[in-house]
């Protein structure tokens, strides 16, 4: 398994490989998180206006 986090212009990218045992990728997990979470609120309640 290999993890990591990708820092982007106000969210951070994190992941997770799973890889078998002779090293070929089997599966990618990630998360998108925002760094700034007020900036989504404002953008919810522009929506729902």
């Amino acid at each position: 398994m290999e993890t990591g986090i990708i820092k982007l212009k106000g969210v951070e990218a994190k992941y997770t490989f799973l890889k078998d045992p002779g090293g070929s990728w089997m599966e990618l997990y990630y998360s998108i998180v925002p760094t700034k979470p007020q900036q989504i609120a404002e953008q919810i309640r522009t929506i729902e206006a």
